[in-house]
């Protein structure tokens, strides 16, 4: 049997903002542990947000 199912390869998705460290563009990223914003300078910058929007978070926790 060849490979172990996985999906290899990128995908990442413009969020529209530049990197406040470095000043290139933040992409969403995806990974075993869900979606994150990081910089598209990686690995030279290492600059990286959660992708939760803050009012919906808040919302979550309200009424959690």
């Amino acid at each position: 049997m060849e490979g172990s199912g996985a999906i290899k390869g990128k995908i990442e998705e413009k969020v529209g903002r530049n990197c406040p460290e470095c000043g290139k563009e933040l992409i969403y990223k995806f990974s075993r542990g869900g979606k994150f914003i990081g910089c598209s300078g990686y690995p030279e910058c290492k600059y990286l947000e959660s992708s939760v929007n803050p009012k919906l978070q808040a919302l979550k926790d309200k009424y959690d």
